[in-house]
């Protein structure tokens, strides 16, 4: 099976080389199989994709558009949760704003988008599907009719609210690894590095 990502993991690598004190992160080339650019296409199978490159949780975050579909990781989330958090490193809500009003609402409203993740409230069933229309219509934090600084603005503050993953530091070194864990070191062990302070 080949592993494919967003070119800009790089960028990401290159963010957590310092803070894990690896520096192979940069000076090793990556185990992706294929490094995709912004609006690449590429096939698996007889399935035909194309790369939309949408930052704003992390620079390296990518949509998978297919026929009448889009997987769009934490880009957004169903419309009473939002979109994905801008508080990790590389993050940057500006670029979430376009990501989702210019490149996701440039898509034809009937587009399905599945969403990364969900965290229904007690009302609601778990989902991973809603639509373009959808998100223009009833998304919380940003729609069709918000503005820049009212994004932010949202933004911002619920990422203050918002606890720190448990599992944050082990999931990014498997991730940027395409899965794999870190190279055993001089004693045969694999290592997982949790940051406890920063200089």
């Amino acid at each position: 099976m080949k592993v494919a990502i967003g070119a800009r993991v790089m960028e990401v690598r290159a963010l957590f080389a310092d803070l894990f004190n690896d520096m192979t992160l940069v000076t090793e080339a990556p185990p992706f199989d294929l490094l995709l650019e912004d609006e690449q296409e590429f096939s698996a199978g007889t399935l035909h994709f194309k790369t939309l490159f949408t930052p704003g949780h992390t620079p390296a975050c990518v949509s998978y558009w297919i026929g009448d579909a889009a997987f769009v990781g934490d880009l957004v989330m169903m419309p009473d949760l939002g979109s994905g958090r801008c508080d990790f490193p590389g993050a940057d809500p500006e670029a979430m704003y376009e990501s989702i009003g210019v490149c996701l609402f440039a898509l034809p409203d009937t587009t399905r988008l599945f969403v990364g993740h969900d965290y229904p409230p007690e009302t609601r069933d778990m989902d991973c599907e809603t639509s373009v229309l959808e998100i223009k219509r009833k998304n919380r934090m940003i729609n069709a009719d918000t503005e820049y600084e009212t994004f932010l603005a949202r933004r911002r503050e619920r990422d203050r609210e918002l606890a720190f993953p448990e599992l944050m530091w082990a999931s990014v070194q498997v991730n940027l690894n395409a899965g794999q864990l870190p190279k055993p070191e001089a004693n045969g062990i694999s290592y997982l590095r949790i940051p406890i302070s920063k200089a």
